[in-house]
């Protein structure tokens, strides 16, 4: 008997990078599979809209684990950096989330945009936190970035996530 199963997401077959870093192909692959993986299980919620404000401050979590800073969602001092930079510099105020993804991958000697992307959106789909961040109704927009290490061996993939405040009506009694 052959069984087949649909994957999470599914990645084009033929996309052309060529004309830009393979960090940035690997954003928009995972922008895409997200999408792809949030449609596919919960049809009714609309695709996450880019934001490029969102995607630069992605871009520096990313970037800031790669050099060095703790692959965490909070900081040494205890804050949250992520959520920090977005009320600093898209909205004060709605709903904020985040996910993180690092791969490590001593035996590549290149970067590969769609394996990378494949590892990083499956890792979030089984996991309970960051697949709760992609189908939450509460999330309209995210930014999307990816940094490699100075050895260039590991990568690293964040996600961010927002959300208009919920209008709360006074209650008449």
């Amino acid at each position: 008997m052959l069984i087949l199963t649909a994957p999470v997401f599914i990645l084009p077959a033929r996309l052309v990078f060529a004309d830009i870093a393979p960090e940035r192909a690997a954003e928009r692959l995972i922008a895409d599979a997200v999408n792809a993986g949030r449609a596919r299980i919960a049809p009714e919620l609309p695709p996450l809209a880019g934001e490029a404000v969102l995607d630069g401050i992605a871009r520096e979590r990313s970037a800031a684990m790669a050099a060095g800073a703790p692959f965490d969602h909070q900081d040494a001092e205890g804050t949250y950096p992520g959520i920090e930079k977005m009320r600093a510099r898209y909205a004060k105020f709605g709903a904020m989330g985040e996910n993180i993804a690092m791969d490590y991958e001593p035996s590549r000697s290149d970067f590969d945009p769609r394996y990378f992307t494949a590892r990083t959106v499956d890792g979030w789909f089984k996991s309970e936190g960051h697949r709760e961040n992609i189908l939450s109704p509460a999330f309209t927009r995210c930014g999307t970035g990816v940094a490699r290490s100075p050895g260039r061996t590991t990568a690293y993939a964040t996600q961010v996530f927002w959300g208009p405040p919920v209008s709360r009506r006074p209650q008449r009694g």
